[in-house]
């Protein structure tokens, strides 16, 4: 779930990128995009196997801190979304 929502989310700010940068600049800006999440994406499994490994008898928890923390962000990022 966690991975479909992350494509979604990556497909959604790949477009947005594309929609605001200026076509002289966009190959640099997408490669730099791009280089991002590819880096972090490995970064955030290895944190959720620490984690899911370090609370293996409660799992929930896990769960909980990635939905409180993706909540968060959602909240931050809607009100830069919505001057832009």
């Amino acid at each position: 779930i966690f991975m479909l929502i992350g494509t979604m989310l990556g497909i959604t700010m790949i477009t947005f990128i594309q929609k605001e940068t200026p076509k002289h600049m966009i190959g640099k800006v997408m490669a730099y995009a791009i280089a991002v999440i590819t880096c972090a994406r490995p970064i955030g499994q290895l944190l959720y196997g620490f984690l899911f490994g370090a609370l293996v008898r409660r799992p929930y928890l896990v769960i909980f801190f990635a939905a409180a923390v993706s909540s968060f962000i959602v909240v931050l990022s809607r009100k830069n979304f919505h001057r832009l």
